[in-house]
C-alpha cells in the first residue's frame, strides 16, 4: 500500500522500499525522534505537529518491521539499548494515538478467514477494537493492542519487538525469554545444526539423526 514511484527517465518505477532506505531515512531523523533536546513532550508534539508525529511513528514502525535478526546474534550492547530505546519509543507514540488514527496508518488486512483457521483476520481486529473503543486513547496498551492487530508491518515489527526485549534480558544477566519458557514448561531444549542433519540435546548432548522421510511412489502399471 505504501509503496513508491521513482522516475527512471520518463518513467515511472514502482519502487518498494527496504531497510536500507527506512534505515537511511532514521538516522536523518535520528536526534529529532529518539535525542531531541526539545522541552516539548510527546503529547505535545503530536498536539503541535500531527503530522509529522505520524510520520516519525510509521517511519520506526516500517524500520522495525524489515529488521532482520541476524542483526542480534554477536550484537554489542550499545546497540541493543538503542534499539530498546526505539521500541520504547514506539510504544510511547502509540499510546498517545487512538485505533481509529491508528487504522488509517497501518489498515487491518482484509483477510476474513481467521475463524476457520483459529487466527486473527479483519473481523477478529474490529471486533478487538470495538471492544476497547475506536476512539479512545490506547495509552498504556499499546503491547496489547498490537498483538491482537492485523497487519503485517506490526506482525513483523511486534516479532522484533519481543526479540529486543529478550535481549535487554540477556545482557541484564538473564537467559532466552523462549528457553526459561520451554523449560518451565518441562521441553528440552535441543539444538539443530542444519550442515550436519542432527539435533544435539542440550543438556544430555545426546545426537540424534535427522531422517527424511523418502516419498512413497505408486505403482501404476505393473511389469511381466
Amino acid at each position: 500500500m505504501h509503496d513508491f514511484y521513482v522516475m527512471d527517465g520518463k518513467k515511472l518505477i514502482d519502487f518498494k522500499p527496504r531497510h536500507v532506505n527506512y534505515e537511511r531515512a532514521f538516522l536523518r531523523k535520528y536526534d529529532e525522534i529518539i535525542n531531541s533536546q526539545s522541552d516539548m513532550s510527546m503529547h505535545e508534539m503530536k498536539e503541535t505537529y500531527p503530522d509529522e508525529f505520524k510520520k516519525d511513528l510509521f517511519l520506526l514502525i516500517k524500520l522495525k518491521s524489515t529488521t532482520a535478526f541476524d542483526v542480534f546474534k554477536s550484537a554489542e550492547p550499545e546497540f541493543i539499548v538503542n534499539e530498546f530505546r526505539i521500541i520504547s519509543a514506539i510504544d510511547d507514540m502509540i499510546g498517545l494515538l487512538t485505533p481509529r488514527e491508528f487504522m488509517n496508518m497501518f489498515p487491518i488486512e482484509k483477510t476474513f478467514d481467521g475463524e476457520k483457521y483459529q487466527c486473527k483476520d479483519y473481523f477478529y481486529t474490529m471486533d478487538y477494537i470495538r471492544k476497547f473503543g475506536i476512539d479512545k486513547v490506547i495509552g498504556d496498551k499499546a503491547i496489547d493492542f498490537l498483538m491482537e492487530y492485523q497487519n503485517w508491518d506490526i506482525i513483523k515489527c511486534m516479532l522484533c519487538w519481543m526479540e529486543v526485549v529478550n535481549q535487554m534480558h540477556i545482557l541484564h544477566g538473564g537467559r532466552d525469554i523462549l528457553l526459561e519458557f520451554t523449560e518451565e514448561q518441562g521441553v528440552k531444549p535441543r539444538t539443530m545444526h542444519q550442515e550436519g542433519k542432527y539435533i544435539i540435546d542440550d543438556k544430555t548432548e545426546e545426537k540424534f539423526e535427522i531422517k527424511r522421510l523418502k516419498p512413497q511412489i505408486k505403482k501404476l502399471f505393473s511389469t511381466i
